[in-house]
């Protein structure tokens, strides 16, 4: 018997990206899940019972919802008690946690998080979940920093997920956002060219290709040719003594938008007023407007 309708409970960011990278997606999303529709804690109800109300509101899978529930530090399990007269085996009951449990058994010393408002949709699987905790970051922060973007690393982006820097990636894709690439150019001359690695780190201790994050940038004046060279001193050396002027270039992390920025390739330099108006145009488009006291706001679907 389904309980009557509760509060509806959610959990901090925090302790979601605690729960993903333990392995208990499928668990979070599940309970995720129950707590939007407002079901009460320390309630018992059946696979079936659950399964039907998930798949009729979210469209959760069977696979899913079966698969979420085995998560033992959830989920409590117990048989249901026998009917008199009915025969056959007992089905199985599963209790709904309070998210004070679920703070408690994931969220031990964690700080203290905001928490990102879902939408029915996010639900029906776990990487749709994934894909929206994503996308509420960006608006998060893209609104927290008055309508700039913002500068994250990718690999945190990530790992607060549980996935690769790759899956962000399509994740970016998914979701129509954009981003800037930022350098830091340091020049190379001769009182410091000693001090750069004699070889290129290509592997760490444990085998896996580094990724280049420190080049050389070498700018020949015969030709007004560049060059884009790895971070090795004789390189720098040879390229000094060709008269060559070099940079170290180091990649630092991309500054985020949380849509697809306007093109302004056909505007001049001096035409400010059209880059400002073509790119606010852009978050518009997007759901993103200004209030009156300059602050920004994001209007949902």
């Amino acid at each position: 018997m389904i309980s009557p309708p509760s509060a509806c409970y959610s959990l901090p960011n925090a302790v979601r990206e605690s729960m993903l990278c333990s392995g208990a997606g499928k668990g979070l999303v599940v309970l995720e899940a129950l707590y939007m529709l407002k079901l009460r804690a320390d309630s018992w109800h059946t696979f079936n019972e659950i399964f039907r109300l998930l798949n009729d509101n979210f469209a959760t899978s069977y696979q899913l919802t079966y698969q979420g529930l085995k998560s033992p530090l959830i989920f409590q399990r117990r048989k249901s008690p026998g009917i008199a007269g009915r025969r056959g085996r007992r089905a199985y009951l599963y209790r709904i946690p309070h998210p004070d449990e679920i703070k408690a058994e994931y969220g031990s010393g964690l700080p203290h998080s905001p928490t990102d408002t879902l939408q029915k949709a996010d639900l029906q699987s776990l990487t749709s979940y994934r894909l929206a905790l994503h996308r509420e970051l960006f608006i998060r922060r893209f609104i927290d920093n008055r309508g700039r973007g913002f500068d994250m690393s990718r690999k945190l982006m990530a790992e607060r997920l549980g996935v690769s820097t790759r899956t962000v990636r399509s994740y970016d894709k998914r979701l129509d956002f954009s981003h800037t690439p930022n350098h830091r150019e340091t020049p190379v001359d001769w009182t410091n060219w000693h001090t750069l690695p004699r070889y290129k780190n290509q592997y760490d201790s444990d085998g896996r290709r580094l990724a280049s994050k420190k080049w050389l940038k070498v700018y020949r004046y015969t030709d007004n040719s560049v060059r884009l060279l790895p971070l090795v001193r004789y390189l720098a050396y040879q390229a000094l003594s060709k008269d060559c002027q070099v940079y170290t270039v180091e990649r630092l992390p991309n500054t985020y938008y949380p849509y697809q920025r306007a093109d302004l390739s056909g505007f001049s330099g001096d035409d400010v007023v059209s880059c400002y108006l073509a790119d606010l145009e852009a978050k518009n488009s997007a759901g993103f407007y200004q209030a009156k006291d300059g602050g920004w706001f994001y209007q949902r679907e």
